[in-house]
């Protein structure tokens, strides 16, 4: 396991030095980049971790911002469910609602309380869809104390930025 799980990790740093480096990469790549840290954290938590991907086909190759959805997946690990006793259960989302892509990692971990003080990852996404997208795009939380966490981003699908 312990050669699996550094075969793993090297695949997703030589990922994230080659793929990530750029400013957008199809949300295919984003979501592989996602899974293969996923793989690491599925085999430190085994059961616990349970993982359901909600992913519409047709917005696969989108441009995303390179490490819109990583960060946040790991916020939601680290987090939300690292520290949860029990199974916790991380959900994956990506579809199209007209115009826009809406992408969305929630939790069923143990939530935050208001107000929120924003994390380095959550931070960064907001700021980095601020200068790709302007006010066409968003970050929403939905989140309570022991109810769980979800960030809705929302962008917009047409390949112009401001």
């Amino acid at each position: 396991m312990a050669d699996r799980l550094l075969v793993r990790l090297s695949e997703l740093l030589r990922a994230m030095l080659d793929d990530a480096s750029a400013q957008t990469l199809p949300l295919r790549m984003e979501l592989e980049l996602t899974r293969k840290y996923l793989e690491i954290e599925q085999a430190r938590f085994g059961n616990r971790l349970v993982i359901e991907w909600r992913v519409d086909d047709s917005v696969l190759d989108a441009p995303v911002p390179s490490l819109s959805v990583l960060p946040l997946v790991e916020n939601a690990v680290r987090h939300g469910l690292s520290k949860k006793v029990g199974p916790g259960h991380l959900g994956i989302g990506a579809r199209r609602d007209r115009e826009s892509l809406v992408l969305t990692v929630e939790d069923d971990g143990l939530g935050a309380t208001l107000p929120l003080q924003y994390g380095l990852g959550v931070d960064n996404t907001r700021q980095r869809l601020d200068a790709f997208y302007g006010g066409r795009a968003g970050l929403d939380i939905d989140t309570a104390p022991q109810r769980g966490f979800r960030v809705a981003i929302r962008i917009p699908l047409a390949q112009e930025r401001t």
